[in-house]
């Protein structure tokens, strides 16, 4: 039987304490409240064994759940966010059983439903009574606990709950419930901070973009705060003025006047003509334009809480089928990318890896850890950890004691980057403006650019200063093992045990001595592989050299690191294989560190913006991924000040390498992808698809081979048949989200790949969600061998562009009218988001090439061109900043700015464009 929701009635039955699992069970019975009436009747009361009785009066719905034990009332909120927002009023009503006034409109909604509750209420005699709802639902929650305070109430959980309480109310209702009142408040949901002048209550529990001490459960719980009415704890920043909300409704007013003034087709967004549907139009453009209108969604309150219950659960080991389900996951993130090598394959050699067992052979991983209070068990390193993501090396024997550690959640194999997201652009964008600005030129000399990419030439001009010098504090190359690694070169201040690190001294040594002798740096320092990082940093902060113009930052320093992206371990070649994954994640920290100041790579502090263009097309795509979570958790989840980091859009447009399905219940319903002969190893794709609904999964090889099927009661099949071996792993209520997940896994054995048509069959055997949607990615390589036979170019967006905090960034030409680059991926992200936020220029960009002549240039064109304008721009804020001596801003604010001073700025989010084309300066003069 599936856990549809991780939803047991048993988790409601003890208040004694508070405990993520009935946070759990009650965040599913809000979203469970969202559902049609009768879909949620069903999934009540043949999932979880209790009877469900959905309403709908006016405009107040949800669902009362009861078994012999317990009784839930769960209140959902409105289906537009963008739409109540709009339309919400501030007037008080004056309540005397609750010593005060309260929001007018929420007693107005609760009073429509007040006899149903008292009903419920007075039948629930007997059993622990809970009360608990999302967004408008988490304020009627609260009154109906209020109203029936004298029967005594096990417990009231709020998700995104907007303020509603005058001050003595608030007092009344601190007093009465204590530390039985929970409130979730996700990141900077908008939400919890309407309408002014108004009161929260309760124990506040934050979730802040990152999983760090402040939410670790063997840490101090720093982020519960009770919220003293009499300390004035509540009136902070965090409530949106009177002045502030009214700009913000006027903001939401103007984009439903906009939308309903003209008739919109998707090929006025670039893609293929069909309806657009305004009010999904306007809760999306809402949502790019609003700050915290994102983070209020039930699915996003669902995937946090879903997070810290499988903590939970793991720590005290509660409930044998989570860990069942626990392994199981477990066993399949370990093997993504490889499975166990049998010693007795006579195709494998021993001698090939220079170890003495093949138990020894290392791969790298990404682990989602329960604390960061993790000493790794044998056979595992600890490179890098970021919050709690874990960057780490392992050998087989290493993974095994991982799958018993209770600490650990869930692993991730590093995967492969694949492919690259491929001087009129600069005055463009106008960051000519900001360096001659006659009241003070900005260059971006406080600033540090910081670039994850293949690497950079050392001996390029575009990267010195005024003086001839190098402005490069450090390379550090991944793939080379010679050393020294950073930790060698700094052990207090890196983790990272592997690569060459190459210090600014270094590097002008090596320049000296190709100057004076004509001898070459070190194999690496000149990019020869690619030559995609030089051309990519030239852009974000290059000097003027030869006949091309300068970068947008043209003093900034520059800090690289060549990844290492590949993630084959029994490739000879590659003993040290990182990928990624787990390679971005160790630089991402690296240069965080080095940022801060303190170390051999600069003794000063310095903000920095970090470029990344090279991504993947396997996740979710909706922020939640292991791989995500740790870019959020690097700049704190877009909380921290001075570091920001832009990410490509993708070239995935026309790739055909994602495809939507709507599964249907007792229906076959097929989605197909051709594959070609070239040599590879592995094939490798992920659908997604919504919690509650029960889908099994069948693939059909070109030879007609069947594996499956699987669905929740047998998650598992593999086949060895034509050379090839096949595998089908479904997880139900994935760690990362809480959604489901099926991955397939093709690889080559003694023959090569099967080339031709593949087809996933898939059957619907029992669906709750409103669409039954399933979203399909192919993971991309080099030679793009797999395309699907009728693609949806939407979604398109490579990973980790999809993460929250990180800006994400189109393609489009160097003058108006703006076009879109025909390969330049789309949003929006599966979970409905905004992105990309913006475009730069990324068509023909002449800048620095590699591995040539010290001035050698090369005309490029993709993403990965548009995203380092932006990094550039970025780095010029944070310098200036540092020299109006103002705080430097974070990634939520930057995200922000950036879209709202675009050049040619609409509120309506177009998933190519994202709100505009950059204004670099207009942003710096809305920043400074």
């Amino acid at each position: 039987m599936p856990i549809s929701f991780r939803f047991r009635p048993e988790w409601l039955l003890d208040n004694s304490e508070f405990s993520w699992r009935s946070a759990l069970a009650l965040v599913s019975a809000c979203k469970a409240a969202y559902l049609p009436g009768d879909h949620a009747a069903n999934l009540a009361n043949g999932e979880w064994s209790m009877s469900a009785e959905p309403f709908d009066v006016e405009d107040s719905q949800g669902l009362i759940l009861n078994n012999d034990q317990v009784t839930v009332i769960a209140f959902r909120g409105t289906d537009s966010t963008a739409d109540w927002l709009g339309n919400l009023q501030i007037l008080p009503r004056q309540v005397d059983a609750f010593n005060g006034s309260l929001h007018a409109g929420f007693l107005d909604a609760y009073d429509a439903v007040a006899p149903i509750i008292a009903n419920a209420v007075e039948s629930s005699q007997g059993r622990a009574l809970w009360f608990t709802g999302h967004s408008l639902g988490g304020a009627l929650a609260l009154i109906a606990a209020l109203t029936h305070r004298d029967r005594e109430i096990a417990g009231l959980m709020t998700f995104g709950q907007p303020r509603l309480l005058g001050r003595r109310p608030a007092k009344l209702v601190n007093a009465q419930f204590g530390r039985n009142f929970q409130r979730f408040v996700n990141r900077n949901d908008i939400v919890t901070r309407v309408p002014p002048g108004y009161r929260h209550a309760g124990i506040r529990r934050h979730f802040t973009g990152m999983d760090s001490a402040l939410d670790d459960p063997l840490a101090e719980e720093f982020d519960l705060m009770a919220e003293s009415v009499d300390a004035g704890e509540d009136e902070d920043t965090t409530q949106l003025s009177e002045t502030k909300f009214h700009e913000m409704q006027d903001q939401i007013n103007a984009v439903r006047e906009q939308i309903e003034a003209q008739t919109l087709e998707e090929d006025d967004f670039g893609i293929e003509s069909a309806p657009i549907d305004q009010e999904e139009l306007l809760e999306t453009s809402v949502e790019g334009i609003v700050a915290g209108v994102s983070a209020h969604k039930i699915d996003a309150y669902l995937a946090e809480v879903n997070a810290r219950a499988a903590t939970e659960i793991s720590l005290q080991g509660v409930h044998e089928t989570f860990l069942a389900r626990r392994s199981a996951q477990f066993s399949l993130e370990a093997t993504i990318a490889e499975e166990p090598i049998d010693p007795e394959d006579e195709n494998f050699a021993v001698e090939d890896f220079g170890v003495e067992s093949f138990q020894e052979v290392e791969a790298t991983y990404l682990v989602r850890l329960a604390s960061q209070m993790w000493s790794p068990p044998d056979g595992v390193t600890l490179r890098s950890i970021v919050g709690n993501i874990g960057s780490v090396s392992a050998t087989h024997r290493g993974v095994e004691n991982m799958s018993s550690d209770p600490m650990v959640l869930s692993v991730d194999a590093s995967r492969e980057a694949g492919v690259e997201d491929v001087s009129v652009s600069v005055p463009h964008v106008k960051g000519t403006a900001i360096h001659t600005r006659p009241d003070l030129p900005e260059k971006g000399s406080e600033a540090i650019v910081g670039v994850i990419d293949t690497g950079i030439d050392i001996l390029h001009e575009a990267f010195n200063d005024s003086d001839g010098n190098s402005r490069i504090l450090g390379v550090w190359l991944q793939r080379d093992d010679t050393g020294p690694t950073p930790k060698d070169v700094d052990p207090a201040a890196f983790t990272q045990d592997y690569g060459t690190l190459y210090l600014a001294g270094d590097i002008e040594g090596f320049r000296q001595q190709h100057k004076d002798h004509g001898t070459a740096p070190p194999r690496g320092l000149r990019d020869e592989l690619s030559g995609h990082g030089t051309h990519v940093a030239s852009i974000a902060a290059g000097r003027k050299f030869a006949d091309v113009g300068d970068g947008m930052a043209p003093e900034a320093k520059i800090l690289v690191v060549s990844a290492h992206n590949s993630s084959d371990p029994d490739n000879p070649s590659e003993p040290n294989s990182i990928g990624y994954s787990a390679s971005h994640v160790d630089a991402l920290a690296f240069l965080k560190r080095a940022s801060l100041g303190g170390t051999a790579v600069s003794q000063a502090a310095h903000p920095i913006a970090i470029n990344v263009s090279l991504g993947m097309n396997a996740g979710a795509h909706d922020g939640q991924t292991t791989l995500e979570a740790a870019f959020d958790g690097v700049t704190g989840g877009g909380r921290d000040p001075g570091i920001v980091i832009v990410k490509s859009a993708g070239n995935e447009r026309n790739h055909a390498g994602h495809a939507s399905a709507q599964a249907a219940l007792g229906a076959a319903v097929d989605i197909e992808w051709q594959t070609d002969d070239n040599a590879r190893r592995r094939d490798y794709l992920e659908a997604w698809f919504e919690p509650g609904d029960d889908i099994s999964f069948k693939l059909i090889s070109p030879l007609n081979d069947e594996i499956g099927p699987v669905d929740f009661s047998h998650p598992d099949s593999s086949l060895e048949h034509n050379g090839n071996h096949f595998r089908l792993s479904l997880s139900e209520g994935h760690s990362d989200n809480g959604h489901n997940r099926l991955a397939i896994t093709i690889e080559k054995r003694a023959q090569s790949i099967l080339p031709g048509v593949w087809r996933l069959e898939m059957v619907g055997r029992q669906m709750f969600s409103r669409n039954g949607m399933v979203q399909i990615w192919a993971e991309r390589v080099r030679q793009r061998s797999i395309r699907f036979l009728h693609p949806d170019r939407k979604m398109t967006l490579s990973v980790p562009g999809t993460a929250n905090s990180v800006v994400t960034v189109g393609a489009c030409n160097s003058e108006f009218p703006m076009k879109l680059l025909e390969m330049s991926s789309l949003g929006l992200t599966r979970d409905g988001r905004p992105k990309p936020e913006l475009c730069a220029p990324g068509e023909m960009i002449v800048a620095a090439r590699a591995a040539d002549s010290t001035d050698a240039a090369v005309s490029k064109s993709g993403t990965s061109m548009a995203a380092p304008h932006v990094t550039g721009a970025l780095a010029l804020v944070f310098s200036a900043q540092t020299q109006a001596g103002v705080r430097h801003s974070n990634a939520v604010q930057l995200q922000q700015q950036l879209k709202h001073t675009t050049q040619n700025f609409s509120p309506i989010h177009n998933p190519g464009f994202g709100n505009g084309i950059l204004d670099t300066e207009k942003l710096l003069s809305k920043m400074t």
